[in-house]
Parts: structure tokens; C-alpha cells; sequence
């Protein structure tokens, strides 16, 4: 997963982040083509967050009225178009720019000569592609000019940057995992979450995400689908499938065909860990899948706020168009600053955390009873304050726990997970049969957003819309999506202590785990 850089100037956030998909070469000759990405500001603020808290809410009259791309383009109007076109053209003549985000204008492509971007941005050619900062020593970016750093949101595409270490499963080779809990297959997920065994319509679709290496094997879900008696989903596949890395794409693409049962399935990839432009590429495929599964992620220290603000942006405006987004809590429970030297804060985990996503979290199973994992990631956000959707839920959550330090986090973040669902002992298949067995948030994230998957089959066979961004519909239910999880705590080793499962909403399962009937009597509106 790749790290990225976001620094201040002045009161503009500028993103240097790795370009979509592939990096800049370590050395740039003043006539290679380069290519950087200018994200403009929005004339309305405030306006797309509060567009999706219209469609989302029940109580609104426009609940479910997703927006077209007319409709969407208006309410993304940039500030300052004109100007920075205009000085691109004057400083950048040869420059090729392209505006991107469906139309909205909001996202201009420049592809240049690298002298040439070298002087309009000023930025040394040695430096093009080189590793020119650190998580703890960041880079400052050359200033824009101001007539046109207002106008400017972010910059992406200029450095390349250092990817930190990812969080890869393990595959294991015995019957059991290192983890505790029982083995996990379709069918023990079928007899826990009371899913039948009906096949989908096929009306509705939905993809995972992959970066770095993923790679799944088409012939695995195969025999995964034909070994447990599942609709056969051979899945499309958008970006690369030839990394040779198979542990996280096997279980995401396994598990999901396994909860969404017949669905159209995508393999949604690019090499690079950049959300915001992985999520431009998923806006770009039709029909649009209407839930996405991300599995990936990492503290929200190791990603710069522009970042993750471009990234939950994209995501916002996917909600617009129907589609849940969903992503893992984390393995690492609150996460640390200061690793195992030291725990001086929490750190939960992007992007997660980001507000127009529903996070996931793990449990374990004992003979049929659910347990919160200590890995499962959960705590509060220091980026995002918390959404008023959320309020109500904390604030019973704090009045009931045994709450950590206050000095451990930030008390008015947003809170993650929402949800949870078993996420140990995952037997997965490679080789064309059962090979071991993985763990993760990443394990119950796919599991969820197949579930989901089948309440918008369901409801758009009836003539109805799909759920979209359904994190208001289920706080508004006021207990939890199925089963309560009452036990557990995400106490990571080297801190003074962590958030603790009590009985309704916590920071380490959410709302719970979910049944079918519960789940589908929410989502259905």
C-alpha cells in the first residue's frame, strides 16, 4: 500500500501523492512525457456532503433519489476552472489536459513535458521520480501561483513516494489458523447469518479491490463455488491480475462469490494504493457495481489529510449514484503511534474511518457464539469529527464502557467499526482446493458487502433502488444489525489499554454481526 504526502500551505492542502496505477521512472529526461493530476475546489463546499445525507437519510424526501451525471457535474462545479486552464495554456503550451470525474470538471489530467512541468510547477527534474521524503521528514511542494492555489485542491502525480510494508495474510497450511475460533467455510457463514441458499437475479453487481501485486486465480472460484454447491460468478476483471501475490484476492474473491451468492462480481485493481484514483477507475466501469469491498488499509498517520479527503470525496459521490462503500477496521486493533516502543496515541485505521464508508470489523466463533477479535480494528478518528448519524450510538456506547485514557484519542472522532462479521479461520482455496485458512478484517469485509449485495438484487428486482450509503439507515435502528457482540477487546500489546465490546454499538463490533432477516428488514427502507 502506498504512502503519500500531504503538507500545508497557507490555508490550501496540497496531496504529492503517486500517480494512478504506475510510478514515475526514477530519472526523467527533460523530453519524456509526465503526467500530474490537478484536483480544483468546489464552488459549494459543503454541498455533496450534505446531497449525501439527503439520499441516505429516511427521513428525507429524497431518500434514494441518487443524482445523474448532469445532476452530479452541477453540484460539483469547480471555482476558478477558467483560471488555471488559462494558465496552464500560457505556461505549459504543449501540455494535453483532460478533464476527468464524469464531467464535473472537478479533476484536470496534464500530461507535458517533463521540462516543461518542471518549470510551471517548480520542481527540479533530479526530484521527478525520485524518494524525496519520509513518513517523519515530508517534503514541502513548491508553492502554485496564487491566482491559482486557491483554485487548487491537491496535486497528485509528481513524486514518487515509498509504499510502506503491507498487511499481508498468511496462508496457513494446517486445518486450523493461528487464531482462535473455528474454521470458517460458506457453509458455517450460511448457518450464522441465516443466508439461503437462493441464487441472485443477476441485476445488480459488485467488486473487490486490489492493489500492489494482488492476483486471484479464476480457476480457484471455481472449484471454491463447485466444492460448497455456490451459483458459479466468473468475475470481470478491470486493472491488473499478474502479481504473483494470492492470499488477499483469493479470500476477497471467494468470500464475496460465497455472501453473494450469483451476483456479477468485479476484480477491481491497480497497482498503486491510491484511493482516489482507484476509485475514479470503479466510477468509469458500467454498469456501475453497487457495492465495493476494500480490504486494504493502514493508519490514518500514514497517509497525509489531502489524501484521504480526495479519497472519501470519490466515495461520496459514489454514494450518489447508489453504491456502498465498505472496507476493513483493520488487523491491529487501535493501532499506535509508536509501534512497540511505546504507545503515545491510537490510530485507527484509513479508510476505514473516512465517513461515507461502512467499516467492518471481526469476530471469532466458538460453537456458534460470536466473540470480538482482539485484532479488530476500532477506535476514533483523528481526522474525520464524528457524523451526526453517529452521535446517539456513542454516546450510549461512552456512558455504559469502561472507556481508555482520553489522552488516547480523539474523544470527538468519528468512531469505527459500524459493522462486524466473523473474520478468523477462513478456509481458502488454492490450487483448485482447500490449501489453509486466513484471517482478517479483510476476511469479514467481503462477507458483509455480499450480504448487501443481495438486499440491492432483491430490491432492484422489485423495481426499487439500490441501498447506497447505509451507514444513517442502520444507526437508525438503534440496536444492532443481528447479533449483539457483548465480549472482547482491542487492547493492542505495547498500549495502556483499548475499547471493550459491551452490549449494543462499541469500538470493537459496531452494531454487530448481521442475520439475514435483520439485515434485510434494515436495508430495505
Amino acid at each position: 500500500m502506498a504512502l503519500s504526502l500531504g503538507t500545508a500551505l497557507g490555508a490550501l492542502s496540497l496531496a504529492w501523492v503517486e500517480g494512478a496505477g504506475s510510478a514515475l521512472p526514477t530519472r526523467v529526461l527533460p523530453n519524456e512525457t509526465v503526467t500530474f493530476t490537478l484536483v480544483l475546489s468546489r464552488k459549494r463546499p459543503s454541498a455533496l456532503a450534505d446531497a449525501v445525507a439527503a439520499v441516505s437519510s429516511p427521513a428525507s424526501p429524497r431518500f434514494r433519489q441518487y443524482l445523474s451525471d448532469d445532476e452530479l457535474a452541477a453540484l460539483l462545479e469547480p471555482s476558478g476552472l477558467r483560471e488555471v486552464e488559462e494558465w496552464l495554456a500560457r505556461d505549459a503550451p504543449s501540455a494535453a489536459i483532460a478533464r476527468r470525474a464524469h464531467g464535473s470538471g472537478q479533476v484536470l489530467e496534464v500530461r507535458a513535458r517533463a521540462a516543461e512541468v518542471s518549470r510551471l510547477l517548480g520542481v527540479s527534474l533530479a526530484r521527478f521520480g525520485r524518494l524525496v521524503r519520509s513518513a517523519a521528514q515530508p517534503a514541502a511542494p513548491p508553492p502554485l501561483p496564487r491566482r491559482v492555489a486557491t483554485h487548487v485542491s491537491a496535486v497528485l502525480g509528481i513524486y514518487h513516494l515509498p509504499p510502506p510494508t503491507p498487511t499481508r495474510p498468511t496462508l496457513r497450511t494446517a486445518s486450523e489458523c493461528d487464531f482462535k475460533g473455528d474454521v470458517v467455510d460458506p457453509d458455517v457463514l450460511a448457518r450464522q447469518y441465516g443466508w439461503t441458499g437462493a441464487k441472485a437475479s443477476g441485476r445488480v453487481s459488485q467488486g473487490v479491490a486490489a492493489f500492489e501485486d494482488a492476483e486471484f486465480m479464476p480457476s480457484d472460484v471455481a472449484a471454491f463455488e463447485a466444492a460448497y454447491h455456490l451459483p458459479n460468478v466468473t468475475f470481470s476483471v478491470k486493472g491488473p491480475n499478474d502479481g504473483g501475490y494470492f492470499g488477499e484476492a483469493s479470500l476477497d474473491t471467494q468470500y464475496i462469490a460465497a455472501s453473494g451468492a450469483g451476483v456479477p462480481s468485479w476484480f477491481l485493481s491497480q497497482e498503486a494504493f491510491d484511493l482516489a484514483t482507484w476509485c475514479e477507475m470503479v466510477l468509469t466501469v458500467r454498469p456501475l457495481p453497487t457495492v465495493w469491498s476494500i480490504s486494504w488499509g493502514g493508519g490514518e498517520s500514514e497517509y497525509p489529510v489531502a489524501e484521504q479527503r480526495a479519497a472519501d470525496d470519490c466515495f461520496a459521490r459514489a454514494a450518489l449514484k447508489g453504491v456502498t462503500v465498505l472496507a476493513a477496521s483493520g488487523d491491529d486493533g487501535t493501532g499506535s503511534h509508536g509501534g512497540w516502543f511505546g504507545c503515545k496515541a491510537f490510530d485507527p485505521t484509513y479508510p476505514a474511518s473516512c465517513p461515507h464508508v461502512t467499516s467492518v470489523g471481526a469476530t471469532y466463533l466458538t460453537s456458534g457464539s460470536e466473540t470480538g477479535w482482539s485484532y479488530s480494528g476500532g477506535g476514533y478518528s483523528a481526522v474525520w469529527p464524528r457524523p451526526a448519524w453517529q452521535d446517539a450510538a456513542v454516546a450510549a456506547y461512552e456512558a455504559r464502557a469502561t472507556m481508555p485514557p482520553s489522552s488516547l484519542y480523539n474523544s470527538s472522532g468519528r468512531v469505527t467499526p459500524d459493522v462486524a462479521a466473523l473474520g478468523t479461520c477462513y478456509r481458502v482455496f488454492s490450487g483448485g482446493a482447500a490449501s489453509g485458512t486466513l484471517s482478517g478484517t479483510s476476511a469479514a469485509t467481503p462477507t458483509f458487502a455480499g450480504m448487501v449485495s443481495r438486499v440491492n438484487d432483491i430490491l432492484v428486482s422489485g423495481g426499487k433502488p439500490t441501498v447506497g450509503f447505509i451507514n444513517p439507515i442502520l444507526y437508525r435502528g438503534g440496536t444492532s444489525v443481528g447479533t449483539d457482540i457483548v465480549e472482547g477487546n482491542n487492547k493492542k500489546r505495547a498500549c495502556k489499554a483499548g475499547f471493550e465490546a459491551t452490549a449494543g454499538f462499541d469500538a470493537v463490533s459496531g452494531l454487530g454481526t448481521p442475520t439475514w432477516d435483520r439485515l434485510f428488514e434494515l436495508l430495505k427502507g
